[in-house]
């Protein structure tokens, strides 16, 4: 996207602001941000002032483990097999309806390893993971493109729905902020096109 807002209107001046999901809301409400960019499955109470669109795709359905962990080499993983180690996950006051779904989930799957909530940054618990500190969920996108020191693994029966939409707010309609709606889309639609892994889990 900001490829071609570079291309195709040089003059645009874009500011990225890194703010977690649960926090644009109020970002955007507050005028501190014109789009927010963020997970589908953290947003809080819909707003009507705040119009929100479904961008992309992207589930839980594999474990992202250290490359030289003796199961790196195998082709799929059961949680039995990671019960040695700690699952780094974020702790429950940061997303709690998303922290109980994956919880559920996981504990249907035979989950037995404890829990690590140390690391709240998705980029440190892939470090992590990296220094065979423990494992962490991956997305379906990760599979051809692990975080580096680390290999994406399915899990059988694995799939938590994951997303990413696309916010700002109603009524905004000046042309920068139309300029930039259109090209999150067209490069959405791009991503939506490219082929994806084709082994299906339950």
């Amino acid at each position: 996207m900001l490829a071609e807002c570079a291309r195709s209107v040089p003059d645009l001046a874009i500011e990225v602001t890194e703010i977690p999901t649960i926090s644009q809301q109020s970002a955007l409400l507050g005028a501190r941000v014109d789009l927010g960019f963020g997970a589908v499955s953290t947003q809080g109470v819909p707003d009507a002032t705040i119009v929100r669109e479904h961008m992309l795709d992207d589930p839980l359905d594999c474990v992202l483990i250290a490359c030289d962990h003796p199961l790196a080499a195998e082709e799929r993983v059961r949680l039995d097999d990671l019960a040695s180690l700690p699952l780094l996950f974020s702790a429950r006051d940061a997303h709690p309806s998303f922290h109980d779904q994956v919880m559920q989930r996981l504990q249907r799957l035979g989950l037995r390893s404890p829990l690590d909530t140390t690391y709240q940054s998705l980029h440190l618990r892939w470090a992590r993971a990296a220094e065979g500190k423990g494992w962490c969920l991956g997305f379906r996108s990760q599979r051809g493109h692990a975080p580096k020191g680390t290999v994406a693994l399915p899990v059988d029966g694995l799939l938590v729905p994951w997303g990413m939409e696309l916010s700002w707010r109603a009524g905004d309609d000046r042309e920068t902020v139309r300029t930039l709606i259109a090209s999150f889309r067209r490069a959405a639609a791009v991503v939506r096109r490219t082929p994806v892994f084709s082994d299906e889990v339950v």
